[in-house]
């Protein structure tokens, strides 16, 4: 939570879904010592709330609970609606494609970092997926 948030201006959410190192087995914050996303997004913007769940799989049970975070996020922080970004790296952007088809609604833009020859591709058919062969640090937000 920013330091600066006091419930009286809306703010931006960011949430980003982890790859391997954000597996619940990992330890607390895991994912955010080695993915940078979200912080490339406070870059952009500085009124911005960042959420990195752990999850326990890729699957249903953690979109479900993406899902579910959200919407309580939504209703617990004065959080701008039409300022709600979600990014999955890796593992978390299969998930992210099962959070897309079962609430879209919930999110103003996505953004999925997925090998998709190493996972299953669970993306669906109207999503664009751009595959990045080399990314950097600061490289990927930049070029979004």
């Amino acid at each position: 939570m920013p330091e600066s948030y006091d419930g009286t201006q809306s703010y931006a959410l960011f949430i980003t879904l982890p790859g391997y190192q954000g597996l619940y087995f990992q330890g607390v914050g895991e994912n955010i010592r080695t993915e940078e996303f979200a912080f490339e997004a406070q870059e952009y913007n500085n009124r911005m709330i960042i959420a990195a769940p752990q999850m326990n799989d890729w699957g249903e049970t953690s979109a479900d609970q993406t899902i579910a975070l959200t919407r309580w996020l939504l209703s617990a922080y004065n959080i701008d609606t039409s300022r709600v970004y979600i990014e999955g790296y890796s593992g978390g952007g299969e998930t992210l494609s099962r959070v897309l088809d079962k609430a879209p609604e919930l999110y103003t833009a996505a953004m999925m970092c997925v090998d998709t020859g190493s996972h299953t591709n669970t993306m669906h058919d109207s999503y664009t997926t751009i595959q990045c062969r080399h990314c950097t640090k600061r490289g990927i937000a930049s070029r979004m």
